[in-house]
């Protein structure tokens, strides 16, 4: 199978891109916590799918993809692993994090991001239901920091390792010691402090009523967080065992 198509068959990819569409079909109310299906608006999906932060991750796959080049012969496993970056850099960091939560673009996406977290809400003041400008400074240096840094990281480190480059444990363990310090600075902060900040906002509780609103915009999107735990856990610690039986097999030949 080729390269390309591997990369839009991974899960990752399946789990990226129907995180971005699905505010094409769903609508949050945060007045009145409630949330509905909405029918499909075709010059919606055209005026989303065209702003620039989409175009932008497009560019990127489409970049990537081209440095990758076809490389059949590389393991599954390693092919699973350079998606991950790849869609984290496109969709994740770029298109909805960096863009949408930090820039708000696109509008509709951004539009959730506020209702998701009242860190993003920078545009109403603390006294009337805003954040703390401490919470939002917070908040926007970490989603900079995934659009500007994780993203161009996480290229670096899938193209190294479909290319079997020298470095992409490294880079891999490096990645994933970030993706997991991100998590801990922008999730943790909120459980502490009775995550006033998440959805529903300003409910002093962690453990709100389930309801379709809750379950959408807290328990799916704050949830969802933990997949940047266990992921990076375990692509850290493969990293760094493969480097390390790599260099022990190195050192055995010297010695020898």
């Amino acid at each position: 199978m080729a390269t390309v198509a591997k990369f839009f068959l991974d899960p990752t990819c399946a789990f990226a891109l129907s995180t971005l569409l699905s505010v094409l079909f769903v609508k949050g109310e945060l007045a009145t916590k409630t949330l509905v299906f909405k029918k499909f608006d075709p010059e919606e999906a055209i005026e989303y799918l065209t702003d620039t932060p989409i175009l932008v991750g497009v560019g990127v796959v489409v970049l990537t993809l081209a440095m990758v080049g076809q490389c059949e012969k590389v393991a599954r496993a390693n092919q699973m692993r350079a998606s991950w970056f790849l869609w984290n850099a496109a969709v994740f960091h770029i298109m909805m994090d960096g863009c949408s939560g930090g820039l708000n673009r696109p509008a509709l996406m951004g539009a959730n991001y506020r209702i998701l977290d009242n860190r993003f809400r920078t545009h109403i003041p603390e006294s009337k239901g805003g954040p703390h400008h401490g919470e939002a400074a917070g908040g926007f240096v970490v989603v900079m920091v995934e659009l500007l840094i994780m993203s161009v990281l996480c290229i670096i480190t899938c193209v190294g390792i479909m290319k079997n480059k020298p470095w992409h444990h490294e880079m891999q363990a490096l990645m994933s010691a970030v993706h997991l310090f991100g998590v801990i600075m922008f999730v943790v902060p909120e459980f502490l402090t009775q995550c006033q900040n998440m959805a529903p906002i300003g409910e002093k509780s962690c453990l709100p009523e389930l309801t379709p609103f809750t379950f959408f915009y807290y328990y799916f999107g704050v949830g969802a967080n933990l997949v940047w735990v266990f992921v990076p856990l375990y692509l850290g610690y493969t990293a760094i065992m493969e480097s390390a039986e790599i260099k022990a097999k190195a050192m055995k030949l010297i010695t020898n």
